[in-house]
């Protein structure tokens, strides 16, 4: 499913121009997902879920692995060059 783009992302593209547009458009519907969950009175509260197309989905398997997520944070502090003191 793809979303109608909101107002202001559409007075963005034209502003911006056809062909701007064009090349924006997929990126710009992509981010809706986010603008959606920020905004939308259905999703007030909701923490911890995984949205697409603004519907909620499972997330794969190597989301829900402890250890893959523990590599990936030592992995993101040692290329960020900071230390948090508690993983999430």
């Amino acid at each position: 499913m793809r979303w109608a783009l909101c107002p202001a992302h559409e007075l963005a593209c034209e502003a911006a121009g056809a062909a701007v547009t064009d090349a924006l458009r997929p990126q710009i519907e992509d981010a809706n997902d986010e603008f959606w969950l920020s905004s939308a009175k259905e999703t007030a509260g909701v923490n911890g879920k995984y949205y697409v197309g603004g519907r909620e989905r499972s997330m794969a398997a190597p989301a829900k692995d402890a250890n893959a997520r523990a590599k990936l944070w030592d992995i993101l502090e040692v290329q960020g060059g900071v230390q948090y003191p508690a993983r999430i």
